[in-house]
């Protein structure tokens, strides 16, 4: 069994290591830009997330949001991974891979600061319930997607085949990896947020 997993995890591991390196940065860049961005959010721009949280809060609160209907969840966990999958099928993965990684780790880090800006501590535990819990799972299936997409799209680009059985028996790891977080942002997440967010808003 052992053996196996090993095999399926065999790639060259100069490739792996440079992949890793490009994702990695692209996405600590957006990560940087999101955070500067929410710290410079002011005005009317700034009045106005304001009261989008606390309606989203009171919407919790109320009930609301309850468990989240299960299709648009279902695409909402799976949609980045399988545009990383998508954009490894073409030699332009090599920059849209790194492309698709800076815009996350900017829509990711401009609403925890948004969060944290609005609400301090408390900010970062409602953004941890609402994409930290999953994260923990699904932020690593999309670095090993992502960097197996761009070594992919690298590959296509010298005439070769990186589609072969290990490729695709990585994806199946990923995809039960992904339904964990499905059953997390439905039966964990909510109850969560409803006790978080009841210490939010008075």
């Amino acid at each position: 069994m052992r053996r196996n997993i090993k095999r399926i995890l065999d790639v060259p591991k100069g490739s792996i290591n440079s992949a890793l390196l490009v994702v990695s940065v692209f996405f600590a860049i957006g990560l940087f830009a999101g955070c500067l961005l929410a710290a410079q959010v002011g005005g009317g721009g700034s009045d106005s997330l304001t009261v989008y949280i606390k309606n989203y809060i009171l919407a919790i609160q109320e009930g609301k949001s309850g468990s989240p209907a299960l299709l648009p969840l279902i695409w909402e966990v799976f949609r980045w991974p399988i545009l990383a999958v998508f954009l490894g099928l073409t030699p332009l993965g090599l920059a849209a891979v790194p492309a698709l990684f800076l815009l996350r780790g900017f829509l990711l880090a401009f609403s925890i600061g948004s969060l944290y800006r609005m609400l301090a501590g408390q900010g970062l535990l409602l953004a941890f319930y609402i994409s930290g819990l999953s994260g923990l799972i699904l932020f690593p299936v999309l670095f090993i997607i992502g960097v197996q997409s761009l070594m992919a799209a690298r590959m296509l680009k010298g005439n070769g085949n990186p589609y072969g059985r290990r490729y695709f028996i990585r994806l199946g790891f990923c995809a039960v990896a992904l339904l964990v977080c499905v059953i997390l942002e439905r039966f964990v997440v909510p109850p969560l947020l409803l006790v978080s967010a009841s210490s939010l808003v008075g």
